[in-house]
Parts: structure tokens; C-alpha cells; sequence
């Protein structure tokens, strides 16, 4: 922290500004040491509470700052930056992260035992996250019907 701080300084910056490369140096460091407290705090939190409540705590920690972002949206009548915003998050989340969960478990899963992954078991107690899941993954198609 102190080399970005003097960093910061030799290049004569007096203030942050939006669009300022500098911002990166604190901006990015800062976005990846919050996602990894809050997902460092759900695991831990999993020894207290519920493996369910856990996780729900997460996802409503990790999406809140986005759908504040939509919220300022909605109320400045920005309609098309607010499904841009809405709808990339949950691509990103539905194209990137599931697909990346997948092939690791397949790597490991092949290095483990020689042969390929055939299935992916749940547990039973799983069925209720993942039903609500979907629903919520089939009103994002329904919203991104009507929008198109």
C-alpha cells in the first residue's frame, strides 16, 4: 500500500479523478480485497449458521451494489442502461461463472479417477436453490423477450 501511496504522489497527482488511470491503482486492489473479505466471511459464516443462509448472504452482499446501481437507474428513467446493467451481471454470472465451476470439477474429476464426468449429483437439501434458481434464470428470458 505505501509503495501505491508514494507511487501516487511522484507522479504529482493532488486528487483522484473518474477517469484518471491512477484510480486503477486503488480502485482495482480495493474491488479485489472486498471479494475476497466478503467471500472469506461466508465461509466462515458457515460454522455459525446454515450452509443455505451462507451462501444467500453472499449472493445478497455481492448484488446489492449492483442493484443499487439499477436503482439510480429506474429513477432517472434510464431504461436502457438499467436492463444493460441487469442483464450483464446475470449473463456474466450464467456465461462466465457456471461453465468455469463445471470444467473445473470435470479437470479435477479426470486427473482423479482417469475417466471423464459423466453426471454432476446434488444433494437432496440442494433442490430448493436450484428450483429457484431457474425460476429466476426463466424470468430474466421472459424480461429479455419483451426488452428485445
Amino acid at each position: 500500500m505505501r509503495f501505491l501511496f508514494t507511487a501516487f504522489i511522484l507522479a504529482g497527482q493532488t486528487s483522484l479523478e473518474a477517469g484518471s488511470p491512477w484510480a486503477v491503482l486503488w480502485a482495482g486492489p480495493g474491488i479485489l480485497i472486498a471479494s475476497l473479505m466478503i467471500a472469506w466471511g461466508a465461509e466462515a459464516t458457515q460454522f455459525f449458521l446454515a450452509q443455505g443462509i451462507a451462501l444467500a448472504v453472499l449472493a445478497l452482499l455481492q448484488t446489492l451494489p449492483e442493484f443499487a446501481a439499477e436503482a439510480i437507474f429506474a429513477w432517472h428513467r434510464e431504461v436502457p442502461l438499467m436492463f444493460a446493467s441487469l442483464t450483464g451481471a446475470l449473463m456474466l454470472l450464467t456465461g462466465i461463472g457456471w461453465p468455469m465451476i463445471y470444467f473445473s470439477a470435470a479437470t479435477a474429476y479426470r486427473r482423479e479417477r482417469k475417466h471423464p464426468m459423466r453426471s454432476i449429483r446434488l444433494e437432496d437439501k440442494q433442490s430448493v436453490q436450484i428450483v429457484s434458481l431457474l425460476a429466476g434464470v426463466a424470468y430474466e428470458f421472459l424480461i429479455c423477450g419483451r426488452v428485445l
